[in-house]
């Protein structure tokens, strides 16, 4: 399922995450989930695997009306939910998860960053405005920003796919994709195995640079890339 970035300024009003004046910190304990969605108009959302499955909710605000958040199980899926009051001023709720290495992730924020790491089923993440942090992910992973860079490393599913509509990408992967689709605006870098891929690159505005990657059109591995207004580099590894 793909989400939608819905635009900051409808959302909250928000000003700068930082600039919030009050905290309300929240952590709880669940039984492991099968599938994890967050959905938040403004904050940071960090998730890492261990053990025991927990949520940290920090509630940040300025004046007299604080955010509202919950967690609730529907099924098999806990769902982290954060929402800042119309024309609110420096709201955000960050969500911090430590799940098992199996959970399904699904992650909207309407501003912040997402750093995710050590998951081996499906990532998708959604950001209206923030950085895109992957590392040590065995699943497919779908992730976007409206503005902001995608950054990964240590990726091994089939399917990886990253957009960043103003900013850059920059990913490396440990086994070579089924398919790999990735558009920005800044340069989009892809390191992954040697060998021979199905290439279509583009980069109208810069150059396409290929190193230890051939271009052959009946191989089973595809790479899509495109950058707006940089280049795309391919490089290929031992």
């Amino acid at each position: 399922m793909r989400l939608v970035p819905l635009s900051l300024l409808l959302l909250c009003g928000c000003a700068p995450l930082d600039d919030a004046v009050n905290l309300d910190r929240v952590v709880q304990v669940f039984q492991p989930p099968a599938r994890v969605e967050v959905w938040v108009d403004a904050g940071h959302v960090t998730v890492q695997v261990g053990p025991t499955t927990q949520v940290e909710r920090r509630l940040r605000w300025q004046g007299d009306v604080p955010p509202t958040s919950g967690v609730r199980r529907v099924g098999g899926t806990l769902v982290v939910d954060g929402t800042c009051p119309a024309r609110a001023v420096g709201c955000a709720v960050d969500v911090d998860l430590v799940l098992p290495a199996d959970a399904v992730l699904e992650v909207f924020t309407g501003a912040g960053d997402v750093a995710v790491s050590g998951l081996s089923d499906d990532v998708f993440a959604d950001t209206g405005a923030g950085f895109v942090d992957l590392d040590a992910l065995a699943g497919r992973v779908d992730v976007h920003t409206a503005r902001g860079d995608v950054q990964g490393t240590g990726l091994g599913g089939a399917t990886i796919q990253a957009r960043a509509d103003d900013g850059a990408v920059d990913l490396v992967l440990d086994a070579p994709p089924e398919t790999a689709d990735l558009s920005g605006t800044g340069d989009v870098t892809l390191g992954v195995p040697a060998g021979a891929y199905a290439l279509d690159l583009s980069a109208p505005a810069g150059r396409v640079l290929l190193s230890a990657v051939q271009a052959d059109d009946a191989a089973p591995n595809e790479i899509v890339a495109v950058s707006g207004s940089g280049d795309v580099r391919i490089t290929g590894s031992e």
